[in-house]
């Protein structure tokens, strides 16, 4: 069968209505594409240019180590000296906490754990905190986030 260009020209009026909306729905997602990509391009931009900076997050860093002491442990308590609600940054750090000690269930405030988990904006604020509840420190890493065990 030999296909010829006239074959592809629509004969009746039902073909030409057909051909007419493929073009207009055709024509319609090429200009939504294009708003949509110029609303979009500065965001992109945005995003290359943190990519050159910052391959990746490196989310959780500041509890690196501490993973390894919690993994047989079910809850342990979260202390931080800052005010969740206030403070974006220590919020931020709980919920990495979460992330990196997962699935070790953290909970905030809550004292009455045996382990501990104290981040302190200082070393003297932490001794005062492990003073209070009367713990141990296990283990604490570079960052300043401390493991500790209650004695009971």
């Amino acid at each position: 069968m030999k296909v010829s260009p006239g074959d592809f020209i629509p004969r009746g009026w039902p073909q030409w209505v057909f051909c007419v909306l493929i073009s207009a729905v055709l024509v319609q997602n090429v200009v939504g594409f294009g708003e949509l990509y110029i609303g979009l391009s500065e965001e992109i931009k945005r995003i290359n240019g943190l990519n050159k900076v910052l391959s990746h997050q490196k989310i959780g860093y500041q509890f690196s180590g501490l993973e390894e002491f919690t993994s047989g442990i079910d809850r342990i308590g979260y202390y931080s000296d800052d005010n969740l609600e206030l403070n974006e940054h220590a919020h931020k750090l709980f919920a990495h906490a979460q992330y990196v000690l997962a699935p070790t269930v953290l909970e905030l405030d809550n004292m009455d754990h045996e382990f501990v988990l104290l981040v302190c904006s200082n070393p003297k604020s932490a001794g005062i905190k492990l003073k209070q509840l009367n713990a141990l420190p296990l283990r604490a890493n570079k960052f300043g986030m401390i493991l500790a065990r209650r004695i009971r």
